[in-house]
């Protein structure tokens, strides 16, 4: 089934994303990073609320997990 709005659903890929990258930077022994952090770094094009931010961020730990986000890294 096809996205209803195309070009919501890719700038929310690109969100997510960019979101994952910024979180597999991250290392992993430093304090957990928050969204204003997260928003702060992503590019001008992307800033959404940090509300937003929280909750892909959400999304992103609850499906891959912590230790999946720092395999890529290795």
């Amino acid at each position: 089934m096809p996205p209803r709005n195309r070009r919501d659903y890719e700038s929310g890929q690109e969100l997510r994303a960019a979101v994952r990258a910024i979180m597999v930077t991250h290392h992993p022994l430093a304090p957990p990073l928050t969204a204003k952090e997260v928003n702060d770094q992503l590019p001008e094009h992307l800033r959404c609320s940090d509300r937003n931010v929280r909750h892909v961020m959400q999304e992103i730990r609850c499906h891959h997990g912590n230790s999946s986000l720092h395999s890529d890294a290795a």
